[in-house]
């Protein structure tokens, strides 16, 4: 009987430290979510219900003037057509980070979320869930800046990544692939 306790331990130990040594294994989780968008040609509230449903929007329409940075794909947007500047609207979620979701008359066309401050450690996070969900990326180096690019489906992605001496920053930008050829047709 006493064998029989002790083996159990035993067990028991070593099921419990090969749990152990799995969850180790495991990315951290990042303080963003990786955003997986199938379809781009969604209106305002098909991405609220979809995206936003159950958080809380902190502004809800971000005017383009007070948007605070420069967002890299509404600059393209706005040199092909700069008349579509009337047209876009901007919803935003707060957390941890900033998303905000770009629309191109009631239509998204982009989303992009940015850290003022983020870990090293996020970072990484972040990067291995990019490319298990995108692929690998293709990688630009420039003295404190980092670009990923990403492409799959119907889905390209850069992820910037800036030091500076506060610290780093990332903008991860999502758009349709064929986000120009749309803009082209209009």
């Amino acid at each position: 009987m006493n064998t029989i306790f002790r083996n159990q331990c035993r067990s028991t130990i070593l099921f419990a430290a090969l749990i152990i040594f799995l969850l180790t294994l495991l990315p951290a989780k990042a303080d963003t979510p990786v955003l997986r968008i199938y379809s781009w040609q969604k209106n305002t509230e098909q991405v609220k219900k979809q995206y936003i449903s159950g958080q809380k929007l902190k502004r809800n329409v971000v005017p383009v003037s007070k948007l605070g940075y420069t967002h890299k794909i509404l600059n393209y947007i706005l040199a092909i057509n700069a008349d579509l500047k009337e047209k876009v609207t901007i919803h935003r979620v707060e957390s941890a980070f900033s998303r905000d979701f770009l629309f191109v008359n009631d239509i998204l066309y982009s989303v992009s979320d940015r850290h003022n401050r983020i870990s090293n450690k996020s970072i990484q996070s972040l990067l291995g869930s990019l490319k298990r969900y995108y692929g690998t990326p293709r990688v630009q180096h420039d003295r404190d800046v980092t670009i990923n690019t990403y492409s799959k489906d119907n889905t390209k992605v850069i992820f910037i990544i800036e030091a500076s001496k506060q610290g780093k920053k990332t903008t991860v930008y999502y758009y349709a692939k064929n986000l120009f050829q749309s803009l082209m047709k209009k």
